[in-house]
């Protein structure tokens, strides 16, 4: 139990350091190698399903290069599918190998879905018209809503690479529980 609580504690603090790093220009920039080369890395085979599957997503009138960037992107939309879920499952270990933090983890797909639950949450007024904003910008990707409720937009979020989304919504949580707005204000103008 003890070496799950460590692993736990390490994945979300790993995670919640990504969700940061993926708001740089360089970071993005980064991502996109590794996801190329990741992507060349395949097999011809696998290549090949790719573009055939890009191909048919675009129709015949795709350029080979409008193909190809839609290969990459379906690759990468899959990477980050199966890291949003990870992340996910670790969060959510975390919340349960720790006694007394009670935070509830809210996934949507979509806008509709994303309406719906910043709507019922328990968040301020003034937070859920940002967050209503957010999302008709296409900028949600998650918000923690003051009581322990985190929702997060998977849909925007796998759109965004934004694959630490949740540890970075659950150090919101934990934040709001533990410290008042002004000794927020005062760590995160030491960071």
């Amino acid at each position: 139990r003890m070496g799950k609580k460590i692993n736990s504690a390490l994945n979300v603090n790993f995670e919640s350091t990504l969700a940061y790093k993926q708001y740089t220009e360089a970071q993005q920039d980064l991502r996109v190698k590794r996801v190329i080369q990741s992507f060349e890395g395949q097999s011809s085979r696998e290549k090949q399903s790719a573009y055939r599957q890009a191909r048919e997503s675009l129709g015949d009138k795709a350029t080979d290069e409008q193909v190809r960037s839609k290969a990459i992107d379906m690759h990468r939309e899959k990477a980050d599918k199966k890291l949003l879920a990870e992340g996910k499952e670790s969060v959510q270990n975390y919340i349960n190998s720790r006694d007394g933090l009670d935070v509830k983890i809210v996934t949507v797909q979509n806008d509709a879905e994303a309406i719906a639950a910043i709507n019922e949450s328990a968040a301020s007024a003034e937070t859920i018209t940002e967050a209503l904003e957010a999302i008709a910008s296409g900028e949600f990707t998650g918000f923690e809503d003051g009581s322990g409720t985190i929702i997060v937009h998977e849909g925007n979020a796998v759109k965004k690479g934004k694959v630490g989304v949740y540890a970075h919504e659950l150090l919101h949580s934990v934040a709001n529980s533990k410290l008042s707005e002004e000794s927020q204000a005062a760590v995160g103008d030491q960071l």
